[in-house]
């Protein structure tokens, strides 16, 4: 759209009266659709300034003409020297074909640049398409990686719970023959019943509680234990006394006429 305003503005050379310039918006990612609205606004404004300035220069005024190309020059790059050489010589001979064909050339130009523009759109929102499809095939993957996992363990678990199990039923049956009691082979299988139930646990919502609850008992025992230590150590049991039973017993022992020996008169 800029070469065809290029065009125009080689006769005219105009542009739009001054606008207040728009407050800059806060940090956004360039995409083709906030780079297009921004070529666009510009594009924009540089055909009103043409069309002000053309009406400027019918009613003779030069000098509205020369402050709107001072405005226009400031929206458009700089000339290329080869282009710009073209122009000043078309207009030195100001041919009308000339012009007509600069005009007809621009208005295919801009054409072309619209078709390419709408392709390049079309583009952007396929590609956003894929990226998103993408997005979401990575984040169901990985729910899936997620729930394998979770599945490995649960085996795992369900397996030691089961192999403990039946460790404990065989230690109740046949313990007594390698000296295990039976409270600790109840404890063997009560142990392989957690395991096997940990899995559940964990994903019920009252993990939390039985969490809390363990903890709480496990930190009484221990703050018990801790404190029936330190009154022992702080108030000692008293040590018995220890009496010499053998010396008192000679002590208080009587002559006995039977042990071989007879009183001296």
């Amino acid at each position: 759209m800029r070469l065809a305003i290029l065009a125009v503005l080689a006769v005219f050379q105009s542009c739009q009266p001054e606008v207040k310039p728009d407050p800059q918006p806060e940090a956004q990612p360039q995409t083709t659709q906030v780079l297009g609205d921004k070529l666009d606004k510009a594009d924009s404004r540089v055909a009103s300034a043409v069309q002000v300035a053309r009406e400027a220069n019918t009613a003779g005024k030069p000098a509205k003409v020369e402050a709107e190309l001072a405005v226009a020059a400031a929206y458009l790059p700089n000339p290329q020297p080869g282009d710009l050489a073209f122009a000043r010589q078309r207009a030195d001979a100001a041919d009308p074909k000339a012009y007509a064909d600069a005009v007809a050339y621009g208005n295919k130009l801009k054409a072309d640049l619209d078709s390419l523009w709408q392709k390049m759109e079309a583009q952007q929102k396929k590609s956003q398409a894929e990226i998103t499809a993408l997005k979401k095939h990575c984040e169901d993957k990985q729910i899936e990686l997620e729930a394998a996992r979770k599945e490995k363990g649960l085996l795992i678990l369900t397996g030691l719970g089961a192999g403990m199990i039946a460790l404990g039923v065989l230690l109740l049956a046949f313990g007594h023959w390698v000296g295990v009691n039976k409270l600790s082979a109840g404890l063997v299988v009560l142990g392989g019943v957690m395991t096997a139930a940990l899995p559940w646990v964990i994903e019920s919502n009252y993990f939390p509680w039985v969490i809390g609850v363990t903890l709480s008992i496990a930190a009484f025992q221990g703050l018990l234990a801790m404190g029936v230590k330190t009154y022992r150590w702080l108030k000692p049991s008293p040590k018995p006394v220890q009496v010499d039973v053998t010396a008192d017993a000679m002590v208080k022992q009587p002559n006995n006429p039977d042990n071989g020996s007879s009183p001296i008169i």
